[in-house]
């Protein structure tokens, strides 16, 4: 004990011991933790460790002389040496000092009983309140992790739903890619298959135009030729129809023995005689 100091701020001065948690504290000369203790906890009764002194907190005096009075059939105190020897001389004479001893030492333990007792009621309350207050911690903590499993399903669930949907974004991507490409390869191969059907109309077309001229041509010729021929084919009608004219005459005898020369035509008109045509 003699080593014994404050729980609180360590000081070896004054030092008591709580009787009933065996709580170290300083003494209310220095910064009244003893003093604290009992007013947090209830413990009455506490010993100073260089006196062995006991002090009670509810009587606000020291109990360590305490006795029992059969006359007044009540708990009470050896005078201290500084009240005279007379006092603590009747004292012995009302009672034996054995007897007063072990009665007090019961008085003593009935004390403490009675305050181990109560203190055992707060304990209980306390603990109670303690048990109360842990249940309702964890039932909040149940609901809170049920919450929290909760929502960590529905994100699992969404993270789920977000890979799914990225797969088939991807695979759209993938897909449409593919398609861009085919699409391009397809552009590309138009745009050859219009080059070669370009140059195949402009070589087309170049023929045609040949073509359309030599018919042009031909059909200019074969008009030229066919207005030769019905020059002709009139000449030839002119002449047989003058021929049956002069046999239809009285004088062909005489016109017989004439002489016709033909004539190259310059005038293609029917009707019109041409110069130099005639009998001679």
């Amino acid at each position: 004990l003699g080593a014994s100091r404050c729980s609180q701020c360590h000081t070896v001065e004054h030092v008591w011991v709580c009787l009933i948690c065996g709580f170290e504290g300083c003494g209310r000369y220095g910064k009244q933790h003893s003093l604290r203790h009992f007013m947090e906890s209830g413990h009455s009764f506490a010993i100073e460790l260089e006196s062995q002194r006991v002090w009670c907190y509810e009587a606000d005096r020291y109990v360590h002389r305490m006795i029992y009075n059969r006359s007044e059939n009540r708990p009470d105190f050896l005078p201290d040496s500084t009240e005279g020897q007379a006092g603590l001389e009747k004292a012995l004479v009302d009672s034996k000092l054995d007897e007063k001893m072990e009665q007090l030492h019961r008085e003593y333990s009935h004390t403490l009983s009675t305050q181990l007792e109560s203190q055992q009621t707060v304990f209980a309350g306390k603990l109670d309140a303690l048990h109360r207050a842990k249940a309702e911690l964890k039932a909040r903590l149940r609901r809170e992790l049920s919450h929290a499993q909760k929502a960590a399903t529905e994100a699992s669930r969404q993270t789920l739903a977000l890979h799914a949907s990225r797969v088939s974004g991807e695979e759209a991507h993938c897909s449409l890619s593919r398609q861009a490409v085919e699409v391009e390869e397809r552009i590309e191969r138009l745009r050859l298959e219009n080059a070669l059907l370009t140059a195949h109309r402009d070589s087309l077309k170049a023929v045609l135009l040949s073509r359309l001229r030599a018919q042009e041509e031909a059909r200019r010729k074969t008009q030229q030729q066919l207005q030769d021929l019905r020059q002709e084919v009139f000449d030839l009608t002119t002449h047989l129809s003058t021929l049956k004219a002069l046999e239809k005459r009285a004088d062909k005898k005489d016109i017989g023995a004439g002489v016709i020369i033909p004539v190259a035509c310059g005038d293609s008109t029917p009707g019109k005689r041409k110069p130099g045509r005639g009998r001679r």
